[in-house]
């Protein structure tokens, strides 16, 4: 046993690996099959298998966020109850933004509020003229604003008030607005008519 660990020339032990078969007393897996299953793999290895494991993730991850995210943009619906329009009058070269007007009130032939807001994005004050009409294109009610530019001017209550002796239609119906200046033709608007309820409960029609 003692000589077969030394240096036997001649034997066919003449290599470590040679020697090392015969001490272990079992054969063992020639040099390079034994590299070949102990190396570890190298950092470029680690990192692409790390990198395949994230892109699913990721993948995953972006998908949930689509799921929970609402479709702002598919169904689109007006901010408020009213209609929006504008008017721009040629003497100041001003326009004048309306919004959200309706009309409040209980039923056909009774009295109602005009509701809504001006904003003069101009740098002149704009007088304009709002009537409602009736079914025949008529006006029921008349009444003139003064826009001061850079400002909210209200039109109701808080504002500037505009009563309707006789509502052209009942709640729940359509009315129109025509609103102009001195010197243009303006806009002519499809009104929501809302009976004083909810959040136009406070609101008192005159009559």
């Amino acid at each position: 046993m003692t000589q077969a660990l030394g240096t036997c020339s001649g034997s066919g032990l003449d290599t470590p690996s040679d020697r090392l078969r015969v001490v272990r007393g079992s054969p063992l897996p020639p040099p390079d099959r034994l590299r070949a299953v102990t190396r570890k793999p190298s950092p470029p290895d680690r990192r692409r298998a790390a990198t395949g494991l994230l892109l699913p993730a990721a993948a995953l991850l972006l998908s949930g966020c689509s799921a929970l995210s609402p479709h702002v943009i598919d169904t689109p619906y007006p901010a408020a109850d009213g209609t929006n329009s504008e008017v721009t009058d040629p003497a100041t070269g001003a326009t004048v933004q309306l919004r959200d007007f309706l009309l409040v009130g209980s039923a056909k032939g009774k009295p109602a509020v005009l509701l809504g807001d001006l904003v003069n994005e101009g740098d002149k004050p704009v007088t304009l003229s709002l009537s409602v009409l009736d079914d025949s294109g008529q006006a029921v009610a008349t009444g003139q604003v003064v826009a001061q530019p850079g400002v909210l001017t209200k039109v109701g209550p808080g504002g500037v008030k505009l009563d309707v002796a006789a509502a052209p239609a009942a709640a729940g119906a359509t009315a129109r607005l025509r609103a102009f200046t001195a010197a243009s033709g303006g806009a002519t608007l499809t009104l929501p008519v809302l009976g004083a309820e909810g959040s136009y409960a406070s609101i008192t029609p005159a009559g």
